[in-house]
């Protein structure tokens, strides 16, 4: 004869058994939700592109000025000159920080319309795609909240208690 497992339900995340609720109380129940995200809207997406692609360029350009300062006050800059020359026999090699940065800026502002193209670009076949096929479907599990402060106590099996 086989055993029988305790039945378990799921809330918040974790598999517990219904008999942490006491007896009479009511088990909060799921209700299984279907949505579907059948289409995006191109213009989210490009304030979204447009936003996150300016963060990463200005973090980076942040970055490079850091690098740039910290190596300049360690001399790196000058022997990486002095090495280029000797390596190649140049006479007078050096690098231009300034141009180096405005090439970095402009470089980094291409990359951000590049970008912000082909998300744009991806929303429009997503949204294509989606008159065919109907979208992503997700399935949501809503739980009622539980009560506050917990579960009721369980009721009392006795009378009042007698003095004695």
């Amino acid at each position: 004869m086989a055993v029988a497992s305790p039945r378990r339900s799921v809330a918040g995340g974790r598999a517990r058994p219904e008999s942490a609720y006491p007896a009479g109380t009511r088990v909060p129940r799921q209700r299984r939700v279907r949505r579907a995200v059948r289409r995006v809207e191109v213009m989210s997406v490009v304030k979204v592109s447009l936003v996150l692609y300016l963060s990463v360029l200005v973090v980076l350009l942040v970055a490079g000025g850091i690098l740039w300062g910290v190596l300049s006050l360690l001399g790196e800059i000058h022997r990486m000159e002095h090495f280029i020359n000797n390596l190649f026999g140049f006479t007078s090699f050096a690098v231009a920080g300034l141009q180096l940065l405005l090439a970095s800026v402009l470089l980094g502002l291409v990359m951000v319309v590049l970008g912000t193209l082909f998300n744009v670009l991806a929303a429009i076949l997503y949204n294509v795609t989606c008159e065919v096929v109907g979208g992503i479907q997700i399935i949501e599990i809503e739980e009622a909240p539980p009560p506050p402060g917990g579960p009721p106590p369980a009721p009392r099996a006795s009378g009042p208690a007698r003095a004695g």
